[in-house]
Order: C-alpha cells, then sequence, then structure tokens
C-alpha cells in the first residue's frame, strides 16, 4: 500500500535555470506516476509537492531525481509523510 508524501523546497536564486528546467521538473512527476499535486509559493521562493510512495526511503530516491534537484536548484528540502486527516461527518440538518 502506498502512502502520501510530502516533498517542501525552497529554490536557489537562479530564476532563468528554474524557469528553463520547469518543464523538466514537471514531465519528470508526470512519467514517476504517482499522483502528484504541486504548486509553487506566492513568492517564487520555492513550493510543495504532493506524492504516493511505498515508503520514505522511495519519497527520497524520487526527490534524488527531481531535475531541480539534479541541476543544483533546490536550496532546502524537506521530505515527509503526510498523515492525511480523515474527513469528517457532516452535522445532521
Amino acid at each position: 500500500m502506498s502512502k502520501r508524501f510530502v516533498f517542501v523546497f525552497s529554490l536557489s536564486g537562479n530564476v532563468e535555470a528554474v524557469r528553463a528546467t520547469l518543464p523538466a521538473h514537471v514531465d519528470y512527476w508526470t512519467r514517476a506516476d504517482v499522483g502528484y499535486a504541486s504548486g509553487r509559493f506566492a513568492d517564487r521562493s520555492g513550493g510543495l509537492l504532493s506524492f504516493r510512495a511505498s515508503d520514505l526511503a522511495a519519497a527520497d530516491a524520487l526527490v534524488a531525481g527531481d531535475p531541480f534537484v539534479l541541476r543544483g536548484l533546490v536550496r532546502d528540502r524537506w521530505t515527509a509523510e503526510w498523515a492525511r486527516p480523515e474527513p469528517r461527518a457532516r452535522a445532521a440538518g
């Protein structure tokens, strides 16, 4: 059974390199077929990516292959299992 993980990262200040690498980053996660969802921070300093993996080691291996990581564009990163809350029952009425 797969678990859900988050990859939180800050980017280097090299805007042109990040912009040039973005298509490879999106393609990598799309082809990985891990049900990813992602977005950048409003200030464009980094982003958050959520995806499925069997365990933390597999999640770390996926993150290590991200073109942003491989090209040295990630300043700081953090990967952790995401314990999604269970949906709450709606109150009657």
